[in-house]
């Protein structure tokens, strides 16, 4: 049995509190498999889980900031700027997603 679970209220309390820091993932593995997963490989998981989504977070940000970026228009004057600003957010894109290929696949 996998599922996400949203953890308690407890954590509501915080001024700013986030999707992302309400989710979990949950498994409960039936007897022979119990034996391979443990509550610590679980919770492993778990926190894999959270980094992987915070991460894909990270990268929706940073598409939505090229994606404002390459809708706004600027003069003869910003544009070495302009240049300057998505070359950066395009390597960061470029390494998050690099980085969570890595995390997912290797």
């Amino acid at each position: 049995l996998l599922w996400l679970a949203v953890m308690p209220e407890a954590s509501a309390a915080r001024d700013a509190v986030h999707a992302l820091d309400m989710l979990t993932l949950e498994y409960r593995a039936p007897f022979p498999l119990s034996l391979v997963l443990s509550r610590a490989s679980v919770f492993k998981y778990q926190l894999l889980f959270r980094h992987l989504l915070a991460c894909h977070h990270v990268q929706r940000e940073l598409r939505g900031a090229w994606q404002a970026q390459q809708r706004s228009r600027w003069g003869e004057a910003q544009r070495a700027l302009m240049m300057t600003c998505s070359s950066g957010l395009q390597r960061m894109l470029h390494f998050w997603r690099s980085y969570e290929h890595y995390v997912s696949f290797e």
